[in-house]
């Protein structure tokens, strides 16, 4: 794990979110705040699994945003030459198109799915990012600069799927549910502390950034709501992993602001857990330890912003 990791942050090479001239590359030199805004579009898929005790999959669902505004906005400080400390995140403005599928494998081995519905009707309530980094840079050029990062992110989605069709046992059972009604909700949060290596390049009034992060301890908690049947289930999962890729490239408008577009993608890996079911007509409670259910995301998004310095 210890290699692991010390490999992941000599690989990677991640940019400040911060613009800065060559002139402020010097040592010693401090930069004053860096106020960033800026619209994007999100897509985003996020997957919930329920296993069998001998590890063959009883269901899986998907859950899928795509075409979701964000508004995206920071600030970044650097006290001296090396260390910048940045404050980043985004927010759904509004849900964006959104779908879910259920599938269901009811007969035993039978490989191909027995059951499956699907909901066009799905509404994506809110999502979010928070990033929390610190940058130390350890090279540094009049044009560019390397260094190493460590942060703290958090993720967040929430669906409800309404309506939609169904297809049990094969095909033999087929139907609809009624349109607005819900049918399932489901909310993830991934929280988790990451590494990186940091670095920037700058020709003129043109700068380029990338970032890439890594973390093999994310936490993951989900929480599923099944309202026609008066189900719901928490699940977490410890130590999963992370990969994530910030790139950007920006013009100077003038010395102190900036012009840039900026693609991001994230991924976390499946983490899987045991689940807490509770019945919430009878409040009955039944615990299915292991590794009971699974969920994992992956998003992206773009976006054009200003970055400012004062």
């Amino acid at each position: 794990m210890r290699n692991a990791i010390a490999a992941c942050v000599l690989a990677g090479l991640s940019f400040g979110a911060a613009a800065e001239t060559a002139t402020l590359v010097k040592q010693g030199g401090a930069e004053g705040p860096t106020l960033e805004i800026g619209l994007g579009r999100m897509q985003a898929e996020s997957r919930e699994y329920v296993y069998r005790d001998d590890g063959s999959t009883l269901s899986r669902l998907d859950w899928k945003a795509s075409n979701v505004p964000i508004l995206k906005a920071g600030v970044t400080y650097s006290p001296n030459s090396t260390l910048t400390l940045g404050l980043r995140g985004w927010t759904a403005i509004t849900g964006g198109d959104n779908s879910m599928h259920d599938f269901d494998w009811m007969v035993p081995g039978q490989s191909q799915w027995s059951h499956r519905s699907y909901s066009p009707d799905t509404r994506l309530h809110s999502a979010y990012e928070i990033d929390l980094s610190a940058t130390a840079w350890l090279l540094q050029r009049p044009t560019w600069k390397l260094g190493v990062v460590a942060g703290y992110q958090q993720n967040f989605f929430n669906w409800t799927a309404y309506g939609g069709d169904f297809s049990y046992w094969n095909g033999a059972r087929t139907g609809s549910f009624p349109a607005g009604q819900p049918g399932i909700s489901y909310r993830q949060t991934f929280r988790l502390p990451y590494v990186g290596v940091a670095g920037r390049y700058r020709e003129q009034d043109w700068e380029f950034n990338a970032l890439f992060k890594f973390s093999p301890w994310v936490a993951i908690d989900d929480h599923d709501t099944h309202h026609l049947r008066t189900l719901d289930f928490t699940e977490s999962s410890r130590n999963s992993r992370y990969y994530g890729v910030n790139l950007d490239a920006g013009y100077y408008l003038t010395p102190n602001a900036k012009l840039y577009a900026e693609v991001s993608w994230n991924k976390f890996m499946q983490g899987r857990g045991p689940t807490l079911e509770r019945n919430a007509s009878t409040g009955a409670v039944n615990y299915y330890g292991g590794d009971a259910a699974g969920m994992d995301n992956k998003n992206y998004a773009v976006t054009i912003g200003v970055k400012y310095r004062f």
